[in-house]
């Protein structure tokens, strides 16, 4: 698919989601860290499918413009469009807030009718919950429920608890997606507290450090 024989998976979640996206079998939400390739992996099912179009949408001027420099590098065909128009083949990157009109969901459902739109990712998908400003274009984006194409959210901070609510959010069904998951790194961290020695203590307590230690996932 990348052309080199020698071309590797980093991981069994990136090789997951891969074949999960060629395959088509599912709607996906996938969670891996920032820096794992999630935005290049958009690109992937061009090497084996040319035909048809993916539809990136982001909130992010700056992940916009990231994306298609990724995309670029990969000598994937890419567009950035700030409105609704033709297109063949290739990743076309949209803003949420064109992704939220009336016009897109008409054009995007129609073209995935006829199987013309492949694939619909939705990055930084965990914004809907946790940042206002965004939310009320995500929530005008539950037109796009009735597309026919693959949809892939995607995010590198949303916790287990939380995945079935975005869902819902965009007026998708739960039960339609494949979670792919990259198993998190434990981490341990120690804080330690200097304190004053209390009145009356001895010389040993002089300077003492308290240790509060955080144990948690990232």
């Amino acid at each position: 698919m990348l052309r080199s024989e020698t071309a590797r998976f980093r991981n069994t979640t990136r090789a997951l989601f891969i074949e999960a996206l060629i395959q088509r079998s599912a709607r996906l939400l996938v969670t891996t860290p920032t820096g794992s390739g999630k935005t290049l992996a958009v690109a992937y099912p061009y090497f084996a499918e040319p035909a048809g179009v993916s539809v990136l949408i982001t909130p992010f001027q700056s992940l916009k413009l990231q994306a298609i420099e990724r995309f670029k590098l990969a000598n994937v065909p890419v567009s950035l469009r700030n409105s609704h128009t033709i297109f063949t083949h290739g990743i076309v990157v949209f803003s949420t807030e064109v992704a939220a009109r009336d016009e897109f969901a008409t054009w995007a459902i129609s073209n995935a009718e006829v199987a013309n739109i492949s694939r619909i990712y939705i990055d930084e998908a965990h914004q809907l919950l946790i940042n206002s400003e965004f939310r009320p274009v995500f929530n005008l984006m539950k037109s796009l429920s009735g597309c026919k194409a693959q949809f892939v959210l995607l995010t590198a901070t949303l916790l287990p608890r939380y995945e079935e609510e975005l869902v819902k959010r965009l007026n998708l069904i739960p039960e339609h997606f494949m979670v792919v998951r990259q198993p998190m790194v434990a981490w341990r961290a120690a804080l330690r507290v200097h304190g004053e020695p209390d009145e009356g203590s001895d010389s040993t307590a002089s300077g003492r450090q308290d240790q509060v230690c955080l144990d948690g996932r990232r």
